[in-house]
């Protein structure tokens, strides 16, 4: 019965955006609200249920717990009121949880492995980046691409062989998520 407990957990915790429904959403903001009314009515103001769906979707994705439900919807509350934009919003929830997100990959003696690219290259992306519609994405050639997800996968492998693991690749938020999404695609 353990092993089909540990089984089924992490099938949830796969699929955790596909199956929350927005009906998960108003009884997660139920249960907050019982202690924290403030909080949720201010968040509820600016944002629809189907918006903070949305995010909390967003963060599962990415693997980010939604425990601290509180500073959740605080950031959604304060960040809601001047865009509606969900990647802006879910870059400022994921700054406002860096103390959870950085937990996650810490190692048992309190540091964290990363590796970030060169000032050149980050530059470089930031130029390539553009607004379309209301998200962010490169304009990158095809060879600019293979060579940009080559050389991650690469300097990934490089440290996987070394013993560290997980990798955590830091880079400038304005690029974060288009980066994520490249290599999430190609690497």
């Amino acid at each position: 019965s353990t092993v089909i407990v540990t089984h089924i957990s992490e099938i949830i915790k796969k699929y955790a955006e596909e199956l929350l429904t927005r009906q998960d959403v108003q009884a997660l903001l139920d249960r907050v609200k019982k202690d924290y009314p403030a909080v949720v009515d201010d968040a509820l103001k600016v944002a629809s249920i189907g918006l903070i769906q949305r995010v909390l979707k967003s963060l599962l994705h990415e693997k980010i717990p939604i425990k601290d439900m509180i500073t959740i919807l605080e950031t959604i509350a304060d960040i809601a009121e001047y865009t509606k934009n969900i990647d802006t919003i879910v870059e400022h929830v994921r700054s406002a949880l860096s103390r959870v997100i950085t937990k996650l990959y810490e190692s048992e003696d309190g540091t964290i492995k990363l590796i970030t690219f060169d000032s050149p290259t980050e530059q470089f992306l930031l130029s390539k980046l553009k607004q379309q519609g209301e998200q962010k994405q490169f304009m990158l050639t095809v060879a600019e691409m293979n060579k940009l997800v080559e050389e991650v996968n690469n300097a990934v492998a490089e440290l996987v062989n070394r013993g560290i693991a997980p990798v955590i690749l830091i880079v400038d938020p304005l690029i974060r998520k288009p980066l994520a999404e490249i290599l999430e695609r190609f690497g």
